[in-house]
């Protein structure tokens, strides 16, 4: 969260193509929204818009998979509940456009409150459980962690 938007301004990229970039590259959806929140109001815009567009291809991909699983059992599907919240929040805002006042108190109450859960985030992961899953295990997600990050940078800046 804090190393991308580092680099980034030492590239002199855009808030665009950063936005994209955090949201293409980095896993957590929080993380994505904290660092683009980091580098602009555009990048934060763009980089949120594009990683819950990316969670909402959890729910056909969900339907698919509990399609071709060989148990069936339909209900071990774990359905995102926050994307129907965020497309509610988009339909709402378009259908009420007289609010849009108000919008901006809940964008900056929803920075604040993002704050707040990406410390309680991190603040769970404690260094026994990161020793207890391996060296392998985390050099493995660091390698898959460089190579995505600097492929779809390669990508969006050629």
């Amino acid at each position: 969260m804090l190393l991308f938007p580092f680099i980034v301004h030492r590239l002199g990229l855009s808030q665009e193509v950063f936005g994209n970039w955090a949201a293409i590259a980095i896993h957590d959806t929080s993380s994505v929204v904290g660092a683009g929140a980091i580098y602009g109001e555009k990048a934060l815009q763009v980089a949120t818009t594009v990683k819950l567009i990316r969670a909402l291809w959890i729910i056909p991909l969900s339907i698919v998979l509990a399609f071709f699983s060989k148990n069936g059992d339909k209900r071990s599907i774990k359905f995102p509940w926050f994307i129907l919240l965020f497309v509610a929040a988009i339909l709402f805002a378009n259908i009420f456009p007289a609010f849009e006042s108000s919008y901006a108190h809940f964008s900056w109450l929803g920075r604040r409150a993002m704050v707040v859960a990406l410390f309680l985030i991190g603040s769970n992961i404690t260094l026994h459980q990161i020793k207890q899953s391996g060296t392998r295990c985390f050099l493995l997600g660091v390698t898959l962690w460089v190579v995505t990050a600097a492929f779809s940078l390669f990508l969006l800046t050629r």
